[in-house]
Parts: C-alpha cells; sequence; structure tokens
C-alpha cells in the first residue's frame, strides 16, 4: 500500500508518468506480500494467539478471548502501518532488492513452516480422542489404545486431522466435516469404541 502510494505521488508530480506501472506493481505484490502476510498472520501469529486462548478459556480464565485479541491485533496493526510507512519511503526499490537477494523467499518459507508447526503441535494437543475397545484373545487381555499409543502416541487423533484435511483438499465443506465428526463421536460412542 505504501509503495502504491509513493507511485501515485510520483504520477500526480510527474505528468510523463507512466500510470499502468501503478496497477502493474499492485497486481504483481499481491501474490507474494499477501503469501507472506497469510503465512504469517494467519497461519502463524492466529495459531499462536488461538492456542493461548483456549488455554486460558478452557480453565475458565476470562483473559482468554482477551489476550487473543492483542496478541492478534497489536502486531497486525503496528506492521501495517509501519510497513505501509516503510513502503511508502522506500519506494520501488525495496522491492527489487528483496526479491534479488531472496529475501522475499526466505520469509515466505519460514512463515509457512512455522505455521505448519504450529498446527501440527495444536493437533497434537487439542484433539481428544482415545478408544475403550477391550476384549481377551487367547485368554490375555487386548486393549486397544494400548497397543495403538505402542505404536504412535495419538494416533487417533492424527489420523481423524488427516481425514479433515483430506476432506477439505477436496472441497467438502467446513459444516459437513463438523456434522460428519458430530454423527462419527455419537456412533462410535454407541457401538462403544471410544
Amino acid at each position: 500500500m505504501g509503495l502504491t502510494l509513493s507511485m501515485e505521488k510520483e504520477n500526480a508530480a510527474n505528468p510523463g508518468f507512466d500510470t499502468s506501472s501503478i496497477n502493474g506493481i499492485k497486481v504483481a505484490l499481491m501474490g507474494p506480500f499477501a503469501g507472506v502476510g497469510d503465512s504469517f498472520f494467519y497461519g502463524v501469529l492466529r495459531i499462536i494467539a488461538t492456542g493461548i486462548a483456549i488455554g486460558l478459556a478452557s480453565q475458565g480464565n476470562p483473559l482468554g478471548p482477551l489476550l487473543f485479541l492483542l496478541i492478534y491485533n497489536i502486531p497486525s496493526y503496528l506492521i501495517r502501518y509501519y510497513g505501509g510507512v516503510m513502503g511508502y519511503r522506500l519506494g520501488s526499490k525495496y522491492i527489487a532488492e528483496a526479491t534479488q537477494s531472496g529475501l522475499l523467499g526466505c520469509v515466505t518459507k519460514a512463515s509457512a513452516i512455522m505455521g505448519l508447526m504450529m498446527v501440527g503441535a495444536m493437533s497434537a494437543s487439542m484433539v481428544k480422542f482415545t478408544t475403550t475397545f477391550k476384549t481377551t484373545i487367547a485368554g490375555q487381555p487386548f486393549v486397544l489404545q494400548e497397543i495403538l499409543d505402542k505404536i504412535c502416541v495419538g494416533l487417533i487423533p492424527l489420523l481423524l486431522v488427516l481425514v479433515c484435511l483430506r476432506m477439505l483438499n477436496k472441497k467438502v465443506s467446513p459444516n459437513k466435516i463438523l456434522i460428519f465428526l458430530i454423527i462419527f463421536g455419537f456412533a462410535a460412542a454407541g457401538i462403544g469404541i471410544i
């Protein structure tokens, strides 16, 4: 936004300025910078703020929602303001330097990796699903959850998250996935699996 304002100012001062370059720079930067911003704000910062807020709110602490708003919004507004000011001051040379040096690609990749790590950590800590299936095989007790925990702790929650992700990738609506999980939970509890 700051870069666009800088170009608009130059256009007002210089009658021979190429006005099509303003829209060109908007379109060219929309993808790379949206990728950085989305990865950081929606993929990392929102997940961290949500994890902290859910942890506090689940204990009955009313600071949970307030901390979410503060942790998420304060950096967002500060970066928007100072990023706009910096973009206005630096102009188009900053974008060229960031792209040529590879800084833009590194920041995008680092934000995406951090976001994926946070989603994985939240899935492991927030998704709770254990089976209560027990039987006797050849006179020995067979407890399915103990076997699954020996294979991989949290295997069923991981599989549930991966099934939901696969359904989202197949363009299944999130509401349908929630309804599926509710029906699955009731059916599994009715059968006695969980």
